[in-house]
């Protein structure tokens, strides 16, 4: 995000405060059907309700139609056992939840996951029978606490009627943000986290109550994913380093009110869910500089055809600079690159660089905000006249063109045709497409006696079996001999030692 979402060329306005960071003040439209300012401030209410009612609406619109899916059943189980216990168990009922052949787990705890995600849902698995609907919903209210924020962002920015508009489009249109943010899943939280960070750091206007409350919304990231604290921190200190500190400068205590809070909170936390003490450190330190580099590329290739932003337009960001002299389109582009290349480094995604694999572009789920303000800073340096920069905007949020869409190579969700998707979740919404888990939970239900023992293949498509139908038993998820055991888990019987079930079998039941 940039210091301020709305400016152009103009002069300098001098803060009284000294410690506030200096910004241009310019109005990004002002030619002869320029609108009066009463007539722009109701039209900047309107522009604001319909973002804020239009979100709601997607985000909701069937939020527990579907079950979960392997993660978010993955997180409601651990709040299962944060609600029986007050700790992330993996001990539910009957089951075990070994993700992965049980690389998260330490003395039969998930220590590798960090906790926020499973202490948000462990409430929800009571409410309303821990319906899908029930568990997404914090998730969901965090979500729509996001696109308040970002109103509130633009207002306090005074932005123009134009680049509310636009950012209306930019959400709007954005249906990889909707579905982020309405799973349950540690998406809400850290992209409400992330962009409330980003506000405090552009606004912290020298109020030391804004670094508590940055330093609050960090321990919050923390506790969401690790990832996306260090992927961001990098980014927060490299804009500092070259352009903040020219700007302003903390004080001792400033840094103290920002830092001590997340030493003295933070360091208990990951020391107890610590990934580098679990199996899944071996995923963290598997991938070498080729590797790496490749899952740089992939991250940005498929964060283009999972359309976080217009690719295209993001590209070319960093050239229209030179038209504008527009600062901001440096310093969020440079964000963007610092952020994909830190979570790149340290992803724990294993890569073969001949496979063609995709990446897991969920880590960068808290870039989509800044990709759009990417964009739209993009926009109106090309041309900030009205109809010309709404008329990009609907090209570049609207639809896939300036994602490549037609170059992409024809694939089962990328046909590599020229679409709206925003057209196709509308109609998704409308006409709901068939599920494996809903057809599987109902056979399970109606045929499976009660305590039988269910072998799922794959593996991680278990958890939401586990979860939606927890009285049988799910077996086999661990190798032999278990990962970080040295010897067989009592009670517990290795996959290995049993041959695969297929539809052919005569048991229905599977197994007893």
């Amino acid at each position: 995000m940039s210091d301020r979402l709305v400016r152009g060329k103009g002069p300098r306005q001098l803060s009284k405060n000294p410690q506030q960071v200096d910004v241009p003040s310019v109005n990004v439209y002002s030619g002869p059907m320029a609108m009066s300012d009463h007539d722009a401030g109701r039209w900047n209410v309107r522009i604001g309700l319909v973002i804020f009612v239009c979100s709601a609406i997607l985000i909701f619109a069937r939020l527990g139609y579907y079950p979960l899916w392997d993660d978010e059943a993955v997180t409601a189980l651990s709040g299962k056992g944060v609600w029986a216990t007050g700790d992330t168990t993996v001990l539910i009922g009957r089951n075990v939840v070994a993700y992965g052949g049980g690389r998260l787990l330490k003395d039969l705890h998930d220590r590798s996951t960090p906790p926020l995600g499973a202490f948000l849902a462990a409430p929800f698995t009571r409410v309303l029978d821990g319906s899908p609907f029930s568990l997404r919903l914090p998730f969901a209210l965090l979500g729509l606490g996001t696109i308040t924020l970002i109103l509130w962002w633009l207002r306090a920015d005074s932005a123009s009627t134009l680049e509310r508009a636009l950012v209306a489009l930019g959400l709007l249109g954005n249906v990889s943000l909707i579905l982020f943010l309405k799973q349950c899943r540690y998406y809400s939280p850290a992209i409400f986290a992330s962009t409330g960070i980003a506000y405090l750091y552009t606004h912290w206007q020298g109020r030391r109550s804004r670094l508590a409350a940055m330093a609050a919304l960090s321990l919050m990231l923390l506790s969401s994913n690790y990832l996306n604290f260090v992927a961001l921190y990098a980014c927060l200190a490299l804009d500092h380093g070259l352009w903040g500190r020219r700007k302003s400068r903390l004080a001792l205590a400033d840094w103290a009110t920002l830092l001590l809070p997340q030493v003295l909170l933070g360091a208990p936390l990951v020391g107890k869910w610590n990934t580098l003490g679990t199996g899944n450190s071996a995923y963290f330190w598997g991938n070498g500089l080729p590797e790496k580099l490749v899952l740089v590329y992939r991250n940005l290739r498929d964060m283009n055809a999972c359309e976080f932003g217009p690719g295209l337009l993001i590209l070319a960001a960093p050239l229209l600079y030179f038209r504008r002299r527009d600062e901001s389109l440096l310093r969020m582009s440079t964000a963007l690159l610092v952020y994909v290349v830190v979570v790149s480094a340290l992803s724990p995604q294993p890569v073969n660089v001949g496979d063609g694999k995709y990446a897991d572009v969920r880590y960068l789920a808290p870039l989509i905000p800044l990709c759009m303000a990417i964009s739209v800073r993009a926009i109106l340096a090309f041309d900030a006249r009205r109809w010309i920069a709404l008329g990009l905007a609907l090209v570049a949020f609207e639809t896939n063109l300036l994602n490549g869409g037609p170059l992409q190579p024809p694939q089962e969700l990328h046909p590599g045709s020229i679409h709206c998707t925003l057209a196709r979740y509308l109609g998704e919404l409308l006409s709901p497409v068939p599920d494996p888990y809903s057809f599987a939970l109902k056979w399970i239900n109606a045929v499976v006696p009660e305590g039988s023992s269910i072998w799922v293949v794959p593996d991680s498509m278990v958890y939401p079996l586990m979860y939606h139908a927890p009285q049988c038993v799910y077996a086999w998820q661990l190798p032999s001999p278990p990962r970080n055991s040295s010897g067989a888990w009592p009670g517990f019987t290795s996959r290995d030692s049993f041959c695969p079930i297929t539809s052919s079998c005569s048991d229905h039941r599977l197994c007893r």
